[in-house]
């Protein structure tokens, strides 16, 4: 039965690739225990004098993301255009299996336009691969991703799915390459930032915390110990793991000091728990650090909003807001936080003209102005204004 799926699937997937990838003479420069790429031979175009590359591919792998304990079976193929000198773009074709729903579910990631891919990037193990073909007319190559490949791919999040595979394939030859398994970590990590997206990208902070536990129980190097807590300090934040993450924060300042970082997610997590003057604490010592401009706003941000509603003590949550203010002066959003706080000390008047300036910062911005999101929320202000004028 499920080889007879695959060959629906199969059939179905090559009718969207235009016919040059269909006579594709593959051949195969990578598998592991995940899957496999192939390269089709008789359609690489290389010309030397315009540092040019032209190729496609073809991989078949499973998901190492688990889905109620199956994994997901994706057939991929990719147009891709490289300048040699750093310009790179592609196009693509994709089909998932989800074994997990036992169902024949298509989902294509159908890409029929040129877009950038790898950008930024080191020369891509399978460009690597595709170019020693052009030039020596091999019937198999196989070069095999190195620790490098696997972080160079991890680093950037368009590719984080390409490094989880690569960093796989390094563990399994060598398990006591902790760095591998760091960079495996962080390229889970990164798909699992896009929470709201897929219940997949969810699991993804999990299998990222288990690398960075096991990267941890290695006893590595003190700075790869050090991004490895971080980071799993962070996920444990993202996914409301607080108990976790102030542990880990905790743990971090005893090996590192107290960094920005390590008190950010310290102060956050403390600050979920309930624990509020320990976390006006942190957020405290971040502000006089004088960090970076969106770090310093998180921090008010946070502070604010706790002295405003946990602490009830407005005088200070309006100083907070007006820092705010002073960092971000063309945010209507902090307008409206302002008045609220302003209707709270009973001071309607300064209310409403906060609210008529961030009505301003709507109608004289000529995007904002015809944004129907920013429309709504000038209507929402005007709305407040006569509330307060009753």
């Amino acid at each position: 039965m499920k080889k007879a799926c695959w060959l629906i699937i199969a059939v179905w997937l090559l009718s969207l690739v235009p016919a040059s990838a269909l006579a594709a003479s593959w051949v195969e420069v990578e598998k592991d225990s995940i899957g496999s790429i192939h390269i089709d031979k008789d359609t690489l175009q290389y010309d030397a004098g315009r540092n040019f590359l032209r190729f496609w591919t073809k991989s078949e792998y499973r998901t190492p993301i688990k889905a109620g304990g199956l994994n997901d079976v994706v057939i991929r193929l990719r147009e891709t255009e490289v300048d040699l000198s750093g310009s790179w773009k592609c196009r693509h074709w994709q089909v998932v299996y989800r074994e997990a729903s036992g169902k024949e579910e298509k989902d294509i990631l159908d890409n029929p336009n040129w877009v950038g891919c790898f950008r930024g990037m080191p020369l891509h193990p399978l460009v690597e691969q595709a170019l020693q073909l052009a030039k020596t007319g091999s019937s198999h190559v196989t070069i095999s991703a190195s620790a490098e490949d696997c972080k160079a791919l991890a680093t950037n999040k368009s590719t984080a799915s390409e490094a989880i595979r690569v960093c796989t394939a390094q563990i399994e030859k060598n398990s006591a390459d902790t760095e591998s398994l760091f960079w495996r970590g962080f390229a889970y990590a990164r798909v699992g930032d896009t929470l709201a997206s897929d219940v997949r990208n969810y699991q993804a902070n999990f299998e990222a915390i288990a690398d960075f536990t096991r990267v941890l129980a290695s006893n590595p190097e003190e700075v790869l110990a050090v991004l490895a807590l971080g980071n799993r300090a962070v996920i444990h934040n993202r996914i409301r793991y607080f108990r976790e993450a102030l542990a880990d924060a905790n743990r971090l300042i005893q090996m590192e000091g107290e960094s920005v970082l390590a008190l950010m997610i310290r102060g956050e997590a403390n600050d979920a728990l309930g624990s509020y003057d320990e976390a006006i604490m942190d957020y405290n010592k971040i502000i006089q650090m004088n960090p970076r401009k969106d770090t310093l706003y998180r921090a008010l941000q946070n502070r604010s909003l706790i002295y405003e509603i946990a602490k009830k003590k407005f005088d200070f949550a309006l100083t907070d807001i007006e820092a705010l203010i002073s960092l971000e002066p063309s945010r209507p959003f902090l307008y409206e936080q302002k008045a609220k706080l302003l209707v709270k000390m009973g001071r309607k008047p300064e209310a409403a003209e906060a609210y008529k300036t961030a009505i301003g910062l709507i109608e004289n911005d000529s995007e904002r102005s015809k944004d129907s999101f920013y429309l709504r929320e000038r209507d929402r202000y005007l709305a407040a204004i006569r509330n307060l004028n009753k």
